[in-house]
């Protein structure tokens, strides 16, 4: 998910092409970078109903606002709305932080497990609210496993 670009989406055929994986363990947020994936057989291609397609097309609409605003700011660098935006990331990833950088693993699980990664609190918050015998820590491979299983009991 991390590695995805505007690139691998192909709207024409309603699918994303997995090709690549995101490097960042251990790196700066400016040293990230894709490569290949794990094996040949982990390139493949997702076909995606309208909805996702739509969420796709949503998410880059976004980050191409995101980038319009950050150069209307960078022209005027004496500003105080600017200096937030200093360590922003101009990249072509579909999935992005608000500065840019690509979604890795450990940002994903803090989105569901931190407490200021919502306003009101976290999702895992809002699980253990609803659901009180829910005990599983939320990390990306949860939702990994869901759907091989979901995929498994389909045949």
């Amino acid at each position: 998910m991390g590695a995805l670009t505007v690139d691998d989406v192909d709207f024409e055929n309603n699918c994303v092409y997995v090709r690549k994986n995101l490097i960042s363990q251990g790196l700066k947020k400016e040293e990230f970078q894709t490569g290949g994936t794990k094996t040949l057989s982990s390139n493949r291609t997702v076909v995606l109903n309208p909805i996702c397609m739509e969420i796709i097309k949503r998410r880059i609409q976004k980050n191409q606002e995101r980038q319009e605003y950050v150069k209307i700011m960078m022209l005027d660098k004496d500003s105080s709305y600017w200096y937030p935006l200093r360590g922003f990331i101009f990249t072509d990833y579909l999935f992005q932080n608000h500065m840019g950088t690509p979604i890795t693993p450990n940002l994903f699980t803090g989105f569901f497990n931190n407490k200021t990664s919502r306003k009101g609190g976290s999702i895992d918050d809002m699980i253990k609210e609803r659901y009180p015998k829910f005990t599983k820590h939320i990390t990306s491979h949860v939702f990994r496993y869901t759907h091989i299983s979901m995929l498994a009991e389909r045949g």
